[in-house]
């Protein structure tokens, strides 16, 4: 017996192949039973609370858990072997590739939650329609602004030139900026309407030498329908820097 396990196969005996696979195996049984653990016992307490906060956090970090478990006995079992420098050097980024994308997803959960549990309700109450329109672009732009850090430190992680490949999306920044000036400057005039709210849906307003009623606010254009019953259609920028005579705010005089 003892010759079996001294036996080498790719420069391991038999023993540490045995080691190795007993903490990858582990790792995936460990993760089964967090993943077992959270939906049958902590969930249950959670439920029980008047706090949400248990549920969101249990729901969010649950399977990115399980995944950063199960992959670290992996990397664990690998490490456990006798493998050449390079093969070892490439575990060792996968694993911190790995576990700066699970970061990235977590974030991304949370992310989620908060907006769901906290802002939408809030958004859902509100007049207009704007902010409606807004949060969906909200939410998608701080997601990629997550996934686009956590790339980014993946990419270090594996020895590329971060600096490099950030000057060069520094410079495709601004090309795609100034191609795209008029959209972001009436999607900033849009963030500008929604702050000050110089106006809401069904208000009558005065603008840029149109009188009517606003029908609808969105990223790039407001709508009014005029004295006329024609539909003009503004650019936000317009909105944010023209002035507005809101004729519906005025006080009705006896």
């Amino acid at each position: 017996m003892r010759d079996l396990f001294a036996s080498k196969f790719l420069g391991n005996t038999a023993e540490e192949w045995l080691i190795s696979g007993a903490f990858i195996v582990g790792g995936i049984v460990v993760g089964k039973v967090v993943s077992w653990i959270t939906t049958n016992i902590l969930r249950s307490l959670s439920a029980k609370t008047k706090n949400k906060v248990d549920d969101i956090v249990l729901a969010i970090v649950e399977k990115p858990l399980v995944l950063i478990v199960s992959v670290a006995g992996i990397a664990v079992g690998v490490d456990k072997l006798h493998i050449d420098a390079s093969v070892q050097a490439w575990v060792d980024k996968s694993f911190n590739v790995v576990v700066a994308l699970v970061a990235a997803w977590t974030l991304s959960r949370i992310l989620d939650a908060v907006i769901d549990e906290y802002i939408a309700p809030l958004v859902e109450k509100s007049e207009g329609d704007l902010d409606d329109q807004l949060l969906p672009i909200i939410r998608k732009s701080f997601k990629a602004v997550i996934w686009v850090f956590a790339v980014v430190v993946a990419l270090k992680n594996v020895g590329y030139d971060v600096g490099a490949l950030l000057a060069g999306l520094g410079l495709g920044g601004v090309a795609i900026a100034l191609a795209a000036k008029d959209t972001i400057s009436n999607f900033f005039g849009s963030v500008a309407v929604f702050i000050d709210r110089p106006f809401k849906i069904n208000d009558r307003i005065k603008i840029a030498g149109y009188d009517g009623t606003v029908v609808e606010i969105g990223i790039r254009t407001s709508r009014l329908r005029t004295l006329d019953n024609r539909i003009v259609t503004i650019p936000n920028a317009s909105c944010a820097s023209s002035p507005i005579e809101n004729v519906t705010s005025e006080p009705n005089t006896k």
